[in-house]
């Protein structure tokens, strides 16, 4: 998975008396959060030098973020919201340096839709969503910010909820987030006024003791 390549850097020289061997390198494309390790020895070392980290990307924590010791090069790679591109330069008094191009892939939250509105009665809803270059291990936070929506569940890619009736005497809206790695997205839920009436709206027919029969159309109002 990616390409891993070992490249000059500076002015080649015609000889080296050491060389820098870096393995597990061949996958140089990471995800937020991930800790990474690899392994390096210095064929002909020179008594008291190390290996030297020259550059790293920011998004790995710079050089001071990446540790070298016992035969190991281990760093974390940040969360980011965008892929991003950068390099590590490793160096050895007497050897040729060593470069490693490396990848970022953004981790991203995508709702299948952002917003919906719901009648007025009680009722359940779910809404789609997809991780992006998620890491294994890691798990998707819901919350609501209003009591009268409850998250009732999700799976890998459906969250599912549930409304109470709404006779607040008002149209009312809240939100769902879904949170995955400090990465957030929020589902907007509208739910119109319930009015006793509107179960009367619309055309009846009604019939009297003395057999008169009346057509009757009640219209939304004010109750």
């Amino acid at each position: 998975i990616g390409d891993y390549r070992c490249l000059p850097v500076g002015d080649i020289k015609s000889s080296y008396y050491s060389e820098i061997v870096l393995s597990e390198t061949n996958r140089t494309d990471f995800l937020s959060g991930e800790h990474i390790e690899w392994n390096y020895e210095v064929e002909n070392p020179v008594n008291d030098h190390g290996l030297v980290v020259e550059e790293a990307p920011e998004w790995c924590g710079g050089v001071s973020g990446v540790v070298v010791s016992d035969g190991k090069i281990s760093f974390s790679v940040h969360t980011a919201y965008e892929d991003l591109k950068g390099r590590f330069v490793f160096s050895y008094i007497s050897a040729q340096d060593v470069v490693v191009e490396v990848e970022h892939k953004a981790t991203r939250l995508i709702l299948d839709e952002a917003s919906c509105v719901l009648k007025s009665n009680a009722a359940s809803g779910s809404v789609g969503y997809t991780v992006v270059n998620e890491l294994e291990g890691m798990q998707l936070e819901v919350e609501a910010d209003v009591d009268w929506i409850t998250v009732t569940g999700h799976d890998e890619n459906t969250v599912t909820y549930s409304v109470t009736e709404n006779n607040s005497g008002s149209p009312r809206s809240g939100k769902i987030t879904l949170s995955y790695m400090g990465i957030s997205a929020d589902y907007e839920v509208s739910q119109i006024f319930s009015r006793a009436y509107e179960a009367w709206l619309g055309d009846w027919t009604f019939t009297g003791a003395n057999g008169i029969t009346r057509n009757v159309t009640f219209l939304p109002g004010v109750p």
